[in-house]
């Protein structure tokens, strides 16, 4: 794999680590690794005699690594002298690395490198598919940056690109048009031009189809100057591809023909050549704006002319320029500041200050912040004339008249203060009809600043955001602008007190005090000061605005001493800020440092453009949770949680590529779907600088992924066709009627399909009663249904004794194409049945199974039962559901208790009502009474009757008397040869009911404590049966019952619900009467319940004896007409057991609330129907779903769903409610 040019690139990495490494064995052993690894012709300038040398001098592992790198461009080998990088200009040039002082003068500031500028060209020309350019680019930034993890990050992007399969030949004209794919989160469009589509598509982040639109913009003249403007800021701004806008400004200069446009061209391409690093080129382009351009955007030309001429060394021209500036603006402060850094730089030759205001300067005056480029990009042209709008064309005349309406004379003036949102709007139109322009001076920055300040009052008055978002548009208002105002001085207010405040109390008067005293009063809470300082923080550390916030910090003692401590404490340094510099200082590393710190967030933008997501999903959530976790104490919590929340997205992505069934992978792309649109629309409503600078993109790539991915894999399992076997075919000579059941199915790795029909071919054989025959509304992957069609023979076929059906099968798929296929042509052979012979019936419903042939899957249970008996003499307890079969495992237990085992039967349901203890233990002396009576007279022993209990004694003290009477019956016993060690083995079937009594206070509290001093007694051992409120019964008397034992009764095992269904009525043969998959469709209408296929059985052989059937074998025609006829018969007593736990006097759940709450929650109609676990479909949707899964009505399937185990329930439930 070293061998390979991502693995040769990785090693090439390694190895100039080693360089840095002291010396020792294992930097010898990668200096070893990589010298297998080459040939000695690739080792130009490598010194022969360090191969084996532990010290080995550095160029020896930089000429190696150099050797190890491919060579994207055919050149001569550099000599070993020339591996290093070149030295670069004064501005790329990269700080010597020191140690960090105590106090840091002024922060460095973070530019554009060059650096990130190629490795942004790699990756914008392997999106472009242009892999010779990415390999240009590539080339550069090795030998630029060779040791840069964003070289490696490149290195591996281009290796996996030149593993991938080589495209078709390009031919000349527009790029093709990619897969047709409407825009989620938004509206659509309201033009249709080119122009619109693109905007649209910049909007949604497309830059590719934006690209393809706005040159289709200017080809048909849409608005084609300012598509021009708006492809060449996205080329050069957000696809760092200056060369290309450049291209496109020259190819169109011709569109640019007044004075305005001309010098909106002209600052464009200024603009562009500067980001490209340019400088003499942008001197020249900017010379001749000096006499043209608006005097309101003299500074930013100023600022721009003034970086080109430093970058070009050209110092005394830049200060001929400050001075006629400042001619021109006397007492400037900026420009000020600026001629004296610039004097002290040309005396002492330091240029480091200097540039670094001026790059400030340009970022305050050119770049916007991600959030305000968000909202400018997405701006709706509020209060701008429709005719405007239309066009797409903007004067000065709108920005005028938006003015109007927010600052015009009283009369005229529309929005007041009470309107913060519309006030926002319109600020918002005016700062993007400037832009438009070309016009960005201090009055679009002005315009923006109230744009922010009026959202964050928007959003705290409508009280629907998180405080982040509030700050997050406050911080913008103070941010966007370097010079201080009263804006700035009440946003501050309130950003600090918005910590404290409701988002209301931030708008009422007196609720916000004057700034020292807000900060004072604030920064006083612990627990708050690290959080208020980090908000300050990320304010600029250049300009007017942090000058006077530090100034009016430090002026005040109680302020001054608060902040000194806190920012000691965020940088860790016990360092005295003892006067106002050093504090200044400590303020700007401050910044710094939480600058450094929010640069993990570049790597989540990294995930998305070095490769598929899908296949390196492990590796995103790792890197979202180590970013989650650097980042924790510089992030807001309102962007923590969306950090989490892209996580989430990350692991149910995961989900869905681990699943291979196509429904619950459509059901998972859909679930992911609707997440990131729902996610993504909540970052557009409440935007903060982090969810629309790098989440909102992340977010907008998973998903175009996602969306791919799942269009190829729904094209590769949609079926071409599916399988048509005859299960089962009858005929009845005397007519020549033949009727053939047909089982369709669909294969295990196919979407489903739906409409699935029969179309019967017209023959010389046969008639067909109809000639198309519906299948099934859906069939899914693996499943099959069955169909039954009526066919005549004709005499012919009759007389050949066999006919060739012939017939094609049809279908829909998901994406609603019809498809019909040929069905391979199915021979049936024209012979009656042998004489009938009814088949009787041995299933009933309701009643116990007393047939041992007919109780089956409960021998292991019984055995558990028998085996605690003897073993224990606490309480024995057996529950489930209504009709699960428990009184047929108390009969069964009866009969297989052996001596010394004597076991009495009883039923609490079957006693009168309004009994007490004593009537219940009368009960019980009576049926002991009477089963030792009947042993006595069946066995003849030689004995007199056993004592008889007396009913009165026994009522009118109860205790006493039967125990009385229990101590004679034991000694009767131990005087009966054979009988002497009898154990009594008492069986109580419906026991819950005296739990309902005593709820509804029939009988008294106390009750339980006169049987659990019968149970200490030891006369007998119980086993206690009854229904699923059985655990609630112990659960309130746990001390009474000392359970030895609880076993719940459920569903059988399908293999014994198998033999349930087959075995009673085999085929004389002993073979199964059942064809196709009847057996797979009652297990599944059942849910291998017992008595539901008691129930379904017995239908279904009624059915078969029926004279228009009289049918020896069943199909799964048959046993879906029975089952249709039994949904619509059943009646809602046939499902209580279902419904409810018990009786409603121990439960509040009642068959209405479960119906009502199912039929809430249900999803996809039909046999797949689900339910959903959802709090918001049904206030009780939780506790009652709880509640039938811990009663096993419910299964629970993958999703956060169940499903009812019982299908007739199921269907029944639908039938019902259509």
């Amino acid at each position: 794999a070293l061998t390979e040019i991502g693995g040769r690139a990785e090693l090439a990495g390694l190895i100039r680590d080693a360089a840095r490494w002291p010396a020792g064995a294992g930097r010898l052993a990668v200096l070893h690794c990589g010298l297998v690894c080459v040939s000695p012709t690739e080792l130009t300038g490598f010194p022969g005699d360090q191969w084996n040398s532990p010290d080995a001098a550095p160029e020896a592992f930089l000429a190696l690594a150099g050797a190890l790198h491919f060579a994207p461009e055919p050149a001569t080998p550099a000599p070993a002298a020339t591996v290093a990088p070149p030295a670069p200009s004064p501005a790329a040039e990269p700080a010597a690395p020191i140690e960090p002082p105590a106090v840091v003068a002024v922060p460095p500031v973070e530019a554009a490198s060059p650096v990130e500028d190629l490795a942004q060209e790699v990756h914008t020309s392997l999106r472009r598919k242009d892999l010779p350019a990415a390999e240009r680019s590539l080339a550069r930034l090795v030998r630029l940056a060779p040791e840069d993890s964003l070289t490696w990050t490149a290195e591996r992007a281009v290796s996996n690109a030149r593993s991938e399969p080589a495209p078709g030949t390009p031919v000349p004209g527009p790029p093709p048009k990619p897969a047709a794919r409407k825009p989620m989160y938004t509206s659509q469009s309201k033009h249709s031009g080119p122009s619109s589509l693109a905007e649209e598509a910049l909007r949604l982040g497309d830059l590719e189809n934006a690209e393809r639109w706005f040159r289709q913009a200017i080809a048909q003249g849409d608005q084609p100057a300012r598509a021009v403007r708006r492809l060449v800021n996205m080329l050069s701004t957000r696809m760092k591809n200056r060369e290309e806008a450049l291209a496109v400004l020259d190819e169109n200069r011709r569109l640019f023909r007044t004075p305005t446009e001309l010098w909106s061209w002209s600052q464009d391409r200024s603009t562009v050549l500067e980001h490209a690093g340019r400088w003499p080129e942008a001197v020249e382009q900017l010379r001749p704006m000096i006499t043209s351009a608006p005097t309101r955007d003299d500074r930013i030309r100023v600022v721009r002319r003034l970086t080109a001429l430093l970058k070009s060394t050209r110092h005394e021209e830049a200060k001929e320029l400050l001075e006629a500036e400042l001619r021109r603006h006397p007492r400037h402060r900026s420009l000020e500041t600026l001629l004296e850094q610039l004097n002290t730089a040309m005396e002492t030759n330091i240029w480091s200050v200097v540039e670094m205001t001026l790059q400030l300067q340009v970022e305050t005056t050119t770049e916007l912040s991600p959030l305000l480029a968000f909202h400018l990009d997405r701006c709706e042209y509020w209060g701008v004339p429709t005719e405007s709008r239309t066009r797409g064309q903007y004067t000065e005349e709108d920005i005028e008249r938006v003015d109007r309406l927010v600052s015009g004379r009283a009369k005229n003036r529309l929005l007041g203060t009470d309107l913060p949102r519309e006030r926002a709007e319109a600020n918002l139109s005016a700062a993007r009809i400037m832009q438009d322009l070309g016009i960005t001076d201090d009055g679009f920055r002005k315009r923006l600043r109230y744009f922010a300040a009026a959202m964050g009052d928007a959003c705290a008055l409508e009280a629907r955001v998180t405080a982040d978002v509030i700050r997050a548009y406050y911080t913008e208002a103070v941010s966007v602008k370097p010079d201080w105002d009263d804006v700035v001085d009440f946003k501050l207010r309130q950003l600090v007190m918005s910590f404290t405040l409701t988002n209301v109390q931030l708008l009422e008067d007196g609720k916000v005090p004057p700034l020292e005293k807000a900060l004072a009063l604030v920064m006083r809470q612990k627990h708050l000061a690290p959080q208020v300082l980090g908000a300050l923080l990320a304010l600029p550390t250049q300009g007017e605005v942090p000058a006077r916030l530090i100034r009016r910090i430090w002026a005040d003692r109680t302020t001054r001493e608060l902040f000194q401590e806190a920012v000691a404490a965020h940088l860790g340094s016990p360092t005295p800020l003892n006067d106002q510099a050093s504090f200044t200082s400590a303020w700007a590393a401050a910044a710094e440092q939480d600058r450094r710190g929010r640069r993990a967030y570049r790597q989540i933008n990294t995930l998305a453009e070095v490769g598929p997501a899908l296949v390196a999903l492990d590796r995103h959530r790792a890197e979202l949770d180590r970013i989650a976790e650097e980042t924790r104490e510089l992030t807001s919590k309102t962007d923590l949680q969306r950090v989490i929340s892209c996580q989430q997205i990350v692991t149910s992505l995961r989900r869905y590529s681990a699943q291979g069934a196509y429904v619950e992978r459509e059901r998972l792309f859909s679930t992911v779907h609707a997440a990131i649109r729902d996610l993504v629309a909540e970052f557009e409503t409440a935007p903060t600088v982090l969810s629309v600078e790098t989440l909102h993109p992340y977010l907008f790539a998973l998903d175009h992924e996602l969306e791919e991915d799942f269009r190829r894999y729904s094209a590769k399992a949609a079926p071409e066709s599916l399988r048509v076997e005859v299960v089962l075919d009858r005929y009845l000579p005397a007519a020549g009627e033949v009727t053939v059941q047909l089982q369709v199915s669909n294969g295990f790795d196919a979407m489903p399909v739906s409409n699935v029909e029969l179309e019967i071919v017209h023959s010389a054989e046969y008639t067909a009663a109809k000639n198309t025959v519906p299948v099934a509304e859906s069939i899914g992957a693996g499943e099959s249904q069955t169909c039954q069609l009526s066919l005549t023979a004709t005499p012919n076929a009759i007389e050949q004794e066999l006919i060739t059906l012939h017939s094609k099968v049809a279908f829909t798929l998901r994406s609603g194409e019809r498809v019909t296929a040929p069905v391979e042509p199915k021979s049936i052979r024209l012979h009656p049945d042998e004489e009938w012979v009814e088949i009787d019936n041995p299933f009933s419903a309701g009643l116990p199974v007393e047939d041992p042939g007919m109780f089956k899957g409960r021998d292991e249970l019984i055995a558990d039962l028998i085996e605690t008996v003897g073993d224990s003499r606490g309480s024995v307890i057996v529950y489930g559901q209504k009709r699960a079969g428990k009184s047929s495992v108390l009969y069964h237990l009866r009969e297989k208790l052996r001596p010394p085992y004597l076991a009495v039967k009883m039923s609490i349901g079957d006693l009168p009502g309004g009994e007490d203890l004593g009537d219940l233990l009368y009960a019980i002396a009576m049926e002991m009474y009477q089963v030792l009576s009947e042993r006595v007279e069946d066995h003849g022993l030689p004995t007199g009757p056993p004592p008889e209990p007396d009913v009165e004694q026994i009522r009118l003290a109860p205790q006493p008397k039967f125990n009385d009477y229990m101590r004679r019956l034991r000694r009767w016993l131990r005087d009966v040869p054979g009988l002497g060690d009898s154990t009594l083995v008492l069986l109580v079937d419906e026991f819950t009911v005296l739990h309902t009594k005593m709820r509804t206070g029939e009988l008294p509290n106390d009750f339980m404590k006169g049987w659990k001093a019968i149970l200490e007694r030891g006369y007998f051992r119980c086993v206690l049966v009854g229904n699923d409120l059985m655990p609630r019964f112990i659960l309130d008397y746990p001390n009474e019952f000392q359970v030895a034992l609880e076993k719940r009764v459920s569903y059988l095992g399908e293999v014994y619900a198998r033999q349930l269904i087959e075995d009673p009525i085999r085929l004389p043969d002993g073979q199964s009467r059942y064809r196709g998959d009847a057996v797979e469709r009652i297990l599944r209408l059942t849910g291998c319940s017992p008595y539901y296929i008691q129930l379904l059985c017995h239908a279904l052989v009624h059915y078969m004896n029926q004279p228009d059937v009289l049918a020896a074998v069943i199909g799964p025609a048959d046993v879906d007409t029975v089952a249709k006829k039994l949904i619509a018969e059943l009646d809602r007593n046939q499902f209580d057991n279902l419904l409810t736990p018990g009786d409603s006097e121990v439960t509040d759940i009642s068959g209405d609330l479960v119906i009502e709450v199912l039929r809430a929650t249900h999803r996809d109609p039909g046999r797949y129907m689900y339910h959903e676990i959802n709090h918001g479909a049904h206030p009780e949707a939780d506790r009652v779903i709880q509640d039938l899964e811990r009663r096993e009505v419910v299964k629970r399937i993958p999703g956060d769903r169940v499903r009812i185990q019982v299908g007739l329930f199921s269907e029944w439930l639908q039938h019902r409610w259509m």
